[in-house]
């Protein structure tokens, strides 16, 4: 992982001898000295995994899905197909048979000859379903503090009108609070509140991201499923209320954790701290630390992921 100067995270592979496996995750550099945005990562772990060539059984799954996604964006376009002639005459029944013809064979990519509008609304719903899957993964990796870093980076919105290739803000929460629900893990006070709808396209535009929200919301399930499957291989982190208690108590200590049990529970500490108004008393760190609250949490989140670390090499040195 590294800061760099992009004002989105970003996932890259990398391609060269011995680094196959390997991946770099940027976050912006204005975020270098803020620690608790450390959980987004978790999110950049997902599109690691989604786009991984190595793991046949991964690639024969999205094959699955894929098919699976373009079923039923055929289904969608033949039940708008009419309102879809009314946008745009050129749009033929000669095209929507080969859509339809295509579906029933199995294949899961729009044949050469058909109206690149249709192949829009399906690469949209591709983008939107790896996004899905990314956010599942934040979470399984990071909890509650994923959901936090996820306000903080995104709220209220990401701009006046929204990304085609990024699913609603409404959309992402909702299947983000299902995940939750499974673990179970709470969703924090007022979340969704946070954010704000950004402006929805109109026109052509809408009835084909019509078709794209109607086949994820078909293939979502399984998103989320497999997304639970890939991370429980490795194990969940631990997001025990006891273990994260422990760690904001030497935070109120001013001490970093004595023995974090997962990264996750340092994060969603941090996370609490910094939410909590009387957590510290402010004149003393005005007067005798002479450093901002957010300092103080930051320092220490970064003090306890060493003492992580350093437990973890001397545990596999044991």
């Amino acid at each position: 992982m590294s800061y760099e100067w992009r004002i989105s995270p970003f996932t890259k592979k990398l391609s060269f001898y011995l680094a196959d496996d390997l991946s770099v995750i940027g976050l912006p550099a204005t975020e270098a000295n803020n620690s608790l945005s450390i959980a987004l990562i978790g999110h950049e772990i997902g599109h690691a995994i989604w786009n991984a060539t190595g793991d046949k059984n991964l690639a024969k799954w999205k094959r699955d899905i894929n098919k699976e996604l373009y079923s039923h964006i055929a289904t969608a376009i033949d039940t708008r197909f009419d309102r879809l002639r009314k946008l745009n005459s050129l749009f033929t029944g000669k095209d929507l048979d080969i859509i339809k013809n295509n579906a029933k064979i199995g294949n899961s990519q729009f044949p050469a000859g058909t109206d690149p509008h249709f192949s829009n609304a399906y690469s949209w719903a591709q983008s939107h379903l790896e996004e899905f899957f990314s956010d599942c993964t934040g979470i399984y990796l990071f909890g509650e503090a994923y959901l936090l870093s996820f306000a903080y980076y995104t709220a209220p919105n990401l701009g006046k009108e929204r990304s085609l290739r990024y699913p609603s803000l409404d959309r992402r929460i909702e299947n983000m609070r299902k995940v939750a629900a499974e673990l179970p893990l709470a969703i924090p006070g007022g979340y969704r509140d946070m954010f704000t709808p950004c402006k929805d396209p109109t026109g052509l535009n809408k009835v084909l991201l019509e078709i794209s929200e109607e086949a994820t919301d078909n293939c979502i399930g399984e998103i989320r499923k497999k997304a639970k499957a890939l991370c429980s291989e490795r194990g969940f982190p631990d997001w025990e209320e006891k273990n994260i208690q422990e760690v904001i108590r030497s935070f109120k200590k001013l001490l970093p954790a004595n023995q974090p049990v997962s990264l996750s529970n340092i994060l969603v500490a941090g996370w609490r701290a910094i939410l909590d108004e009387d957590f510290y008393d402010e004149s003393l760190l005005k007067n005798r630390i002479k450093r901002t609250k957010e300092r103080v949490i930051n320092e220490l989140i970064l003090k306890s992921a060493e003492v992580l670390e350093y437990r973890a090499r001397l545990n596999q040195d044991a």
